[in-house]
């Protein structure tokens, strides 16, 4: 039976408070990383094998392949800028919790702004509830409900 107390729930505010705010970058990866720069929280995603559109869709964590969704959340050392969507990340990587359970609901808001050869750059609504994360100690840290609005992905960072 799990401890009581490794399970946390992680409430959304622990995201809202940013030095920087939500940013994306690839087919996708949307992210937060909080005002210490030590704790961040990605969705990451393909776009193509989600088949993404203007009509909003959920996806059940338990039933979709990682490769094609996944929610994660990473502990650093401090300094985690750069990990998610540029070339140089100095931190170190402390932690990672992965998905046990949960929702994302996601929806194409702006199509094909600048598209180019390489990259197909749109934006995205996503919704995440009740997401249950486990990490290698089995902590759990569950997320009742977080929102990403209007983020700009598609574009490959270098």
């Amino acid at each position: 039976m799990q401890d009581f107390f490794d399970t946390f729930l992680l409430q959304a505010s622990v995201f809202n408070m940013y030095a920087s705010k939500v940013s994306g970058c690839m087919s996708f990866t949307v992210y937060k990383i909080n005002d210490y720069r030590d704790l961040g929280i990605a969705v990451k995603g393909n776009r193509e094998k989600l088949r993404l559109s203007k009509t909003e869709q959920m996806f059940d964590l338990t039933k979709v392949d990682e490769q094609d969704l996944t929610v994660e959340i990473k502990k650093f050392s401090s300094g985690s800028q750069g990990y998610y969507c540029e070339c140089v990340f100095e931190g170190e990587l402390l932690d990672t919790w992965t998905p046990a359970s949960g929702t994302v609901t996601i929806k194409i808001v702006e199509d094909n702004s600048n598209a180019s050869e390489t990259e197909n750059i749109y934006k995205m609504n996503i919704l995440l509830k009740n997401i249950v994360l486990k990490n290698d100690s089995g902590i759990i840290l569950v997320i009742d409900r977080m929102e990403f609005e209007n983020v700009t992905v598609g574009w490959s960072p270098g």
